[in-house]
């Protein structure tokens, strides 16, 4: 079975804030969705990039794809 579409793009960052601003400011997507800082099955309950929670989508309106932000928090990157 081929793939038709594609969702979401997931792209880990560093800090969800600033990557935010770089994807907006810097190359003009619109801030989705901001999820909620408490979990919460509404969709209509949403989060600010002030006030983030998990799960922050850049770009236009579905069906077209979406960046997912993912922040790796005290993460270690070992070089082999």
């Amino acid at each position: 079975m081929p793939i038709t579409t594609i969702d979401t793009v997931a792209v880990v960052v560093s800090d969800k804030r600033k990557a935010i601003k770089w994807y907006t400011e810097t190359l003009g997507l619109p801030a989705a969705y901001v999820g909620p800082p408490v979990p919460s099955f509404d969709p209509k309950i949403q989060g600010t990039p002030e006030n983030l929670g998990h799960w922050v989508e850049i770009g236009q309106k579905r069906p077209l794809t979406r960046i997912h932000l993912c922040e790796m928090v005290d993460c270690e990157i070992i070089a082999a």
